[in-house]
C-alpha cells in the first residue's frame, strides 16, 4: 500500500551578510532579529554544514583568520560588488518589466479565449435550437406524410371496393 506524501517545511539557516560603517566599509555586525534556534551560516566557510546556533559561537567565528580574510577580501572587491549589484538590479527591473508584460498578454489573451468560449457556447445554444425547430419540422412532416398514406390507403380500397 502507498504512503501518502507529507509535505515538511524546513526551516533553513539565514545567511550572514555583513554590516557597512560610515565609510561603506564592511564590518561584522549581527541583526538583532536573527533567530538563532534556525543558526547562520557565514558565506566564508560555505564547505561548513552546521550553521552557528548562538551569538557566541558566530561571535568567535568573526574573530578566526579565515573570516577576518574574507572581510579583506569583501573590502577589496566591493567595488566590484556595487557594480555587480547595479547590474542585477538592472536585470531585476527588466525581468518585472517582462513578467508584467507576459502577464498582461496572458490576461488578454484569457480575455479573448473566455470571450470566444461565450460565443461558442451562444452558437451551440442556437445550433440546438435549431436542431429542435427542425426535428419538430420533420416530426410534422412525417405525421402529414402518414396521413396522407392513410388517405391514399382508404381511396385505393374505396377504388377495389367500386370495381
Amino acid at each position: 500500500m502507498e504512503q501518502p506524501s507529507t509535505n515538511v517545511i524546513a526551516l533553513q539557516p539565514e545567511l550572514y551578510e555583513p554590516g557597512t560603517d560610515n565609510n561603506g566599509n564592511f564590518i561584522d555586525k549581527l541583526p538583532s532579529n536573527l533567530n538563532m534556534r534556525i543558526g547562520i551560516k557565514c558565506p566564508c566557510s560555505e564547505n561548513r554544514i552546521k550553521p552557528y546556533k548562538g551569538r557566541v559561537s558566530i561571535s568567535n567565528h568573526f574573530k578566526t583568520r579565515k573570516h577576518n580574510n574574507w572581510m579583506k577580501e569583501m573590502n577589496n572587491k566591493k567595488g566590484n560588488l556595487l557594480s555587480k549589484n547595479n547590474k542585477l538590479e538592472k536585470t531585476l527591473k527588466q525581468q518585472q518589466k517582462i513578467i508584467s508584460q507576459q502577464s498582461n498578454e496572458i490576461s488578454r489573451l484569457e480575455n479573448s479565449k473566455n470571450s470566444e468560449i461565450l460565443k461558442l457556447k451562444k452558437d451551440i445554444i442556437n445550433l440546438k435550437r435549431e436542431i429542435e425547430k427542425k426535428n419538430s419540422q420533420i416530426d410534422y412532416l412525417l405525421d402529414e406524410n402518414m396521413k396522407i398514406k392513410e388517405e391514399n390507403s382508404l381511396i385505393n380500397n374505396n377504388d377495389i371496393c367500386t370495381i
